[in-house]
C-alpha cells in the first residue's frame, strides 16, 4: 500500500509539473526588462562569438580590431585573452563542442572594420590562457571555423586569402588580364590532426578565397 502512494504522489507531482510547463508565459512579467551593454568596454564591433555548449556563463568575442575577450560569468566581467599573440584582428572564434577547453581562432577579419590582416589559425588547450600557431599564416583572412562535434581534431577553415590584388596582378589588369587577387592560402581547409597540417578541400586550385 505505501508503494502504491509513493508512485501516486510521484505521478501527480509529474503531471502537476508538466501542466505549469505547458501554461503560457505572461510577457508583462518581462515588462520591465531592458537590453543594457555587458561589455567587453572596447568591442565597438563584436564580430566572432562563440559560447561554450552546456555552459550558459562562458563566452568568447572576438572583435575586428580588438583582440579576443572572455567572460566565465555571464558578462559581468571580460578578460582579454589574446593580448600576448600580438593579433589584434579577428574573423572567427570556434569552441570544440567536445572539449570546451580546445579553442580555435581565425585571424584577419573580413570587415571594414579592420585594418590589419591576420596570420592564421591559433589554438589554445587550456580555455585560453596560452596560444600556439597552428598554420595557415598566409591566409590573411579567416571569417569562419567549425569543429567536430565528436572530435576536435576535425576542423574546416574558411580563407579569403588576400583582399587586394598586387602590383604584377594590377599591371596586368591594366593590360586586359584581370585583376583578381591570387595567391596565399584562400578556400576551404581542412586538419584532422588539430591544425597540425591542413588540406585544401575547395577549390582544388585554389583560384579563389572562401567565406562564411
Amino acid at each position: 500500500m505505501r508503494r502504491v502512494l509513493v508512485v501516486l504522489a510521484c505521478g501527480a507531482v509529474t503531471l502537476a509539473w508538466g501542466t505549469l510547463r505547458a501554461q503560457q508565459v505572461n510577457p508583462s512579467w518581462f515588462g520591465e526588462l531592458r537590453w543594457r551593454s555587458i561589455g567587453p568596454p572596447r568591442s565597438g564591433y563584436v564580430s566572432a562569438p562563440a559560447g561554450v555548449p552546456g555552459d550558459p556563463t562562458t563566452y568568447y568575442v572576438g572583435l575586428p580590431e580588438g583582440g579576443v575577450w572572455k567572460t566565465t560569468n555571464a558578462g559581468t566581467t571580460w578578460t582579454p585573452i589574446f593580448d600576448a599573440v600580438g593579433i589584434a584582428s579577428i574573423g572567427a572564434v570556434a569552441v570544440a563542442p567536445s572539449d570546451p577547453q580546445i579553442v580555435y581562432i581565425g585571424t584577419g577579419n573580413l570587415s571594414g572594420w579592420s585594418f590589419t590582416p591576420g596570420k592564421g589559425v591559433y589554438k589554445s588547450t587550456d580555455g585560453g590562457r596560452t596560444w600556439t600557431s597552428s598554420g595557415l599564416s598566409a591566409s590573411q583572412y579567416i571569417g569562419g571555423i567549425v569543429v567536430d562535434p565528436r572530435n576536435a581534431n576535425n576542423v574546416l577553415v574558411a580563407a579569403l586569402g588576400p583582399r587586394a590584388a598586387t602590383g604584377a596582378q594590377q599591371g596586368r589588369a591594366r593590360a586586359g588580364g584581370g585583376a583578381a587577387p591570387t595567391g596565399g592560402e584562400r578556400g576551404v581547409y581542412r586538419s584532422s590532426d588539430g591544425g597540425r597540417t591542413w588540406a585544401r578541400v575547395l577549390p582544388a586550385d585554389g583560384s579563389s578565397g572562401a567565406s562564411p
